[in-house]
């Protein structure tokens, strides 16, 4: 494994502004507008453009939490973001050995030539990724069934109740085939950050299950197959529906807005950073085709996976030596970091902290860590990513570590062989499928 390198004071190329987040909690939700569609509904107490007849709330984008950044002249490096800052006086008092790697140029070339055709293909396979309008009005019209459902269902008894969806649908990074995340907000919130008590869990499956049969009942989902996961931390009724156009997922559970503002906060980011969406989803679809995608089974679950590649961009802002706009040096750098360069035992992902940041500070951090949960991976090789939200560790099911670094590793390798080789009608062979 190289050397750490030690942070580069004072040479960012760009500024990196600081997260700006505003209050969450369990009767305020914000709302998100993607593919030009509010899919914020029933968010409670709103103050502007509420509809209290179906809650739907007209977004305001000013109020939404965002990850941002300001190019600079490329000649200004004087300006460190306080990100950075944050960073480095976290880091100051810790030994060589302790600090984190931050940056290094020790990595191969690759073909400039080759960069361009990965560029294209990137670019290419993210658009492709994109639902067509006639996907995207379906999915909305489910939702807002569903929508309707829950509100008649549970406003009489919890006149605050909204129904909001997030994860991949709303963050920016969804796809044609993604699931539907929707959180009921207002009838029953977790009593602990990892999900509801054994003896919680029953009245909530209850409430799902009352939810089933209202559904059942509704012309969009009179066909559909339901299954309702009581014991799960938090217990979800899982929705399967053919449409006209696609397979309607849907995963309904009820819940506080973290799951939201997660979505805001991503949602955020993949505007502000245009390299982090197709880097995102060419590597989820890499782990995927390796059954590394499945945190159940340990692997790198989607959310950990898209705040690490906004980590990395973090870290190339700060050096300024690579566009963070271009995705196929962003893919490249993310490979590198991440499979043959950060020593995981000592090192933590944070966006919350300028990118990388060393490991105890996230476990110490960790919101009502127990005792064995802090001798298990302070020191160990687990990956550890934190949740600028929550300060939480959410990789801690990502198991199959070592699998996931070699991946990053071996593609790497192969990513800047292929940028280098030609063949016979070159055009045919794409960088992404070598």
């Amino acid at each position: 494994m190289p050397e750490e390198a030690k942070r580069k004071h004072g040479s960012a190329a760009e500024e990196q502004i600081p997260i700006h987040q505003g209050t969450v909690d369990g009767t305020n939700a914000q709302v998100l507008e993607v593919g030009g569609v509010t899919t914020g509904l029933g968010v409670p107490d709103m103050q502007d453009g509420t509809s209290p007849e179906n809650g739907t709330h007209v977004p305001d984008t000013n109020q939404h939490p965002t990850v941002m950044k300001r190019p600079l002249d490329g000649k200004d490096a004087a300006t460190t973001s306080q990100s950075a800052l944050m960073t480095d006086a976290t880091n100051a008092d810790l030994p060589a050995s302790k600090q984190p790697t931050s940056y290094s140029e020790s990595a191969p070339k690759w073909n400039a030539d080759g960069m361009q055709r990965l560029r294209e293909e990137l670019t290419a396979f993210s658009q492709c990724q994109n639902p067509s309008p006639d996907i995207q009005a379906e999915k909305v019209d489910y939702i807002l069934g569903a929508t309707r459902v829950a509100l008649q269902l549970f406003r009489p008894h919890y006149p605050h109740v909204a129904v909001v969806p997030f994860g991949s649908y709303a963050n920016g990074l969804g796809v044609a085939a993604s699931d539907i995340d929707l959180v009921v907000v207002g009838v029953m919130s977790p009593s602990t950050p990892s999900g509801y008590l054994p003896e919680e869990r029953a009245q909530v499956a209850r409430h799902l299950g009352s939810l089933r049969r209202q559904l059942q009942r509704n012309a969009c989902f009179q066909k559909a197959d339901f299954q309702l996961i009581r014991n799960a931390r938090i217990p979800i009724l899982k929705i399967n529906a053919i449409g006209r156009f696609c397979t309607i997922a849907m995963d309904i559970s009820l819940a506080s807005n973290s799951g939201p503002a997660a979505a805001t906060y991503m949602a955020g980011a993949v505007s502000a950073w245009p390299a982090l969406r197709p880097v995102c989803l060419a590597l989820k679809c890499m782990l995927k085709d390796k059954h590394l995608a499945d945190v159940s089974q340990g692997g790198l679950s989607s959310f950990s996976l898209s705040h690490m590649v906004l980590a990395s961009l973090m870290v190339e802002q700060q050096a300024g030596v690579h566009s963070t706009n271009d995705p196929a040096v962003m893919m490249a750098r993310f490979l590198w970091r991440f499979g043959l360069d950060i020593d995981y035992s000592t090192t933590a992902i944070s966006a919350l902290r300028g990118g990388l940041c060393p490991k105890e500070v996230v476990q110490a951090n960790e919101v009502n860590a127990s005792m064995w949960y802090r001798q298990r991976n302070v020191g160990s090789s687990k990956i550890c990513v934190e949740d600028p939200l929550t300060g939480r560790d959410v990789s801690s099911g990502t198991l199959q570590v070592e699998a996931i670094r070699n991946l990053f590793g071996c593609s790497y390798r192969k990513l800047v062989a292929a940028t280098w080789a030609t063949f016979p009608g070159d055009a045919a062979f794409p960088v992404l499928g070598r």
